[in-house]
């Protein structure tokens, strides 16, 4: 396992999985896999983010039904859900710890539908707050 930091968070890497940094958010890869994850973050500099926080951001999911579960990956505490479509399937977590907001997606082909669950859990789970 290796780790990636960022300004405000870090993460734990499988051997086979990179991280590049992109320019609003970082994404993580296996050259072997069938899907990536996307991380970004945002910081509130007027408070600790609130679940109320998080499910503004998420309104367009939330609105059209998603059902969501509520999560902690590492340090960070929040919500998950799920959806497809014909050209996609994504994995959103939507987290928060103190003043820092998480954003965390995976999308894959729908073919490939719960392919990677096992490993990108883990590396949700990793979550550290910096």
């Amino acid at each position: 396992m290796k780790r990636y930091e960022s300004e405000w968070w870090t993460i734990a890497l499988p051997d086979d999985w990179e991280a590049e940094d992109g320019e609003h958010a970082v994404a993580i890869f296996s050259e072997q896999g069938v899907g990536a994850v996307q991380v970004s973050a945002s910081r509130n500099n007027n408070g600790p983010v609130t679940d109320a926080d998080l499910h503004d951001f998420a309104k367009e999911h939330l609105d059209a039904g998603a059902k969501t579960k509520d999560v902690t990956c590492g340090d960070f505490s929040g919500f998950y859900f799920h959806f497809g479509t014909e050209e996609m399937y994504q994995r959103q977590w939507w987290l928060r710890r103190d003043d820092t907001m998480v954003f965390v997606t995976y999308t894959a082909a729908p073919e490939h539908k719960g392919t990677e669950d096992v490993v990108v859990d883990g590396i949700v789970a990793s979550l550290k707050k910096r």
